[in-house]
């Protein structure tokens, strides 16, 4: 599945994000993240739901009372910057700020300089 749409700088809460779960996500996608994401909103929505058929892995949380709770969920992907193609994990909380519309992408490298990729720019992702 492809999906499009274009870079923009997010609510800066990426780094965060990934220094909270650092090493639960490092055993996950087998390297160590960029701390921060890369930001892209799409042309249409994206359900999480709807993405199926694919190796989702959900990061989970014990409650005290042994009830399991999914913060999020992680996604095998590809993107597409430019005429360069990256593996990459889409990041989704599943009480996050960001409707379906967006999609945090995790890499072990900053995208954004490594491709010098301004707001804006048109992005690929291939599930």
């Amino acid at each position: 599945m492809k999906i499009y749409g274009r870079f923009f700088h997010g609510l800066g809460r990426g780094c965060q994000l990934i220094e909270l779960d650092r090493e639960r996500l490092k055993g996950m996608i087998n390297y160590e993240p960029f701390c921060g994401t890369f930001n892209i909103k799409l042309d249409a929505p994206l359900p999480t739901k709807n993405i199926t058929d694919v190796k989702m892995k959900r990061l989970m949380h014990t409650m005290r009372d042994g009830k399991q709770v999914v913060e999020a969920f992680i996604i095998p992907a590809k993107i597409k910057i430019k005429d360069s193609v990256e593996d990459c994990w889409i990041f989704r909380q599943e009480n996050g700020p960001y409707e379906d519309d967006v999609l945090e992408i995790i890499h072990k490298e900053c995208l954004e300089k490594k491709y010098n990729v301004k707001e804006g720019d048109e992005i690929e992702v291939i599930i």
